[in-house]
């Protein structure tokens, strides 16, 4: 008993083997259903009549074909930095107008350095208008 459960998996294998070592790999079978849809197989539909083709397959190529992914790793590795780059002037930007709104919300008196280099004191006006500005700022740099 033990000689045939082991004779019977290799019969099945052999089996396998030998249906499928004898088919050509460029032989194709080709019909049309009774709707008149063309089909290509490479196995025969069964009760229909089929047409042999014989399709060329090309030659496996000895020279390797130039690959453009190597290329374009290098576009976003410069696009990454600049990507990079622009997201630590937003950052930077948002910290900065923080601190500006801070300083203009925190204290009554705030006090500005103008174009000659001279202090001059803001007035109401001045830092409301200041502070919407430094509000707009955060609200288009600090998008978290």
């Amino acid at each position: 008993m033990y000689r045939y459960s082991l004779l019977l998996p290799l019969m099945f294998a052999l089996n396998a083997v030998a249906a499928t070592g004898d088919k050509d790999p460029n032989l194709v079978y080709r019909w049309v259903d009774s709707k008149g849809n063309v089909h290509f197989s490479q196995l025969p539909p069964p009760g229909q009549k089929a047409d042999a083709v014989q399709i060329e397959a090309p030659e496996p190529s000895s020279t390797p074909v130039p690959v453009k992914a190597a290329a374009q790793t290098e576009q976003p590795s410069a696009h990454d930095d600049q990507l990079a780059q622009l997201q630590q002037q937003l950052k930077s930007a948002c910290k900065q107008a923080k601190e500006n709104l801070a300083t203009l919300t925190t204290f009554d008196r705030v006090r500005q350095v103008d174009a000659n280099g001279e202090y001059k004191m803001l007035s109401e006006e001045e830092k409301a208008a200041q502070i919407a500005q430094y509000q707009k700022q955060i609200k288009e740099a600090c998008k978290e």
